[in-house]
């Protein structure tokens, strides 16, 4: 039977807020789908959030090493990093 995908969150501390990952993943523990919030950060965060941003991690499994940062939400990114890599640390 195909394994169900397998969908985990965690939170990380951004620059003002907690940042919330949600993270779906395959049977292979390959990263499918990301969603994330940062509502509690900045305007300039609201990429962290956003495709060209996520799609880093699609497609990979972590942990990953580092991010591409969002300009201008540097404390955003690693936040979004360091909670994808806490799902990873099993």
């Amino acid at each position: 039977a195909e394994a169900e995908p397998v969908v985990l969150t965690a939170s990380a501390k951004g620059m003002f807020s907690d940042v919330v990952v949600t993270v779906t993943l395959d049977a292979e523990g390959v990263i499918t789908d990301i969603a994330v919030d940062c509502s509690g950060e900045t305007v300039l965060a609201k990429p962290c959030a956003g495709n060209a941003f996520l799609s880093q991690f699609i497609g990979k499994k972590g942990p990953f090493a580092e991010v591409d940062a969002v300009s201008g939400a540097t404390n955003t990114s690693n936040a979004v990093l360091e909670a994808i890599n806490s799902l990873f640390a099993e």
